[in-house]
């Protein structure tokens, strides 16, 4: 599934539907696996190896957003000064699983209100004005 979005956005020219393309398959993915993140978080306190595989799985979802960023640099969309790795770092930290859960799960967020904040947030932070 996450291939079959990757390849979509590869298709798209548009910066902002390319990142509606993200914040879509958040609204898919993050209601079912945000919880299963924390449990995978405190876990992570106390065994190593749980730990280990929280930063790999956590550099490999970095790693991932760098390729979204990719895609924004080569349609010249990127903020000027804006490198790839800041921008997959925004992308990261709004799109967190923690970040979710704090304002929907825990929060007062609708999964609407997020997803439009995080749309509106992403664009503000990465693209051109």
């Amino acid at each position: 599934m996450l291939e079959v979005r990757g390849e979509d956005a590869e298709r798209e020219s548009d910066p902002r539907r390319i990142i509606a393309q993200l914040i879509s398959f958040w609204r898919d993915a993050l209601p079912r696996t945000a919880p299963v993140f924390r449990i995978i978080r405190e876990a992570a306190a106390a065994d190593q190896e749980v730990a280990a595989l929280e930063r790999a799985r956590s550099a490999q979802r970095l790693a991932n957003y760098g390729q979204a960023a990719r895609l924004l640099a080569e349609r010249n969309a990127l903020r000027s000064g804006l490198t790839i790795e800041q921008a997959a770092a925004a992308i990261f930290a709004i799109g967190h699983p923690e970040t979710y859960r704090a304002l929907v799960l825990d929060g007062d967020l609708t999964d609407d209100d997020w997803a439009a904040w995080a749309q509106d947030l992403l664009e503000a932070s990465l693209l051109q004005p």
